[in-house]
């Protein structure tokens, strides 16, 4: 698959998905994506293993690996801690990702 092939999931869905569940699937796997890639680029700028933002959260290196590869669902309690460690705006966030997925229709 070259570059110019690749697609992202929400155009991917505007384009083949009429399966209500898939849809949903997929746009849950985005999002978890867009979480993820964020964990690991605010753990990297901090200059933080797996391990040291694991002890600073009070989590285990094992769930800091399930966030950073998207096989963790997130929740509000998580979603809580990463933005007060990392000085993120939750509300912003949502929004950048509301605007990235599109709604089920």
């Amino acid at each position: 698959m070259s570059k110019d092939e690749i697609v992202s999931v929400s155009d991917y869905l505007k384009k083949h998905s009429k399966d209500p569940s898939l849809r949903s699937e997929l746009e849950r796997i985005d999002v978890s994506a867009i979480i993820a890639s964020k964990i690991i680029k605010h753990r990297i700028e901090n200059k933080l293993s797996q391990s040291e933002l694991a002890k600073k959260l009070g989590v285990s290196q094992k769930l800091v690996s399930k966030w950073e590869s998207g096989r963790n669902n997130f929740t509000i309690s998580t979603l809580e801690k990463l933005s007060e460690f990392f000085g993120w705006d939750l509300e912003y966030t949502f929004e950048k990702i509301d605007k990235r997925v599109p709604t089920a229709r």
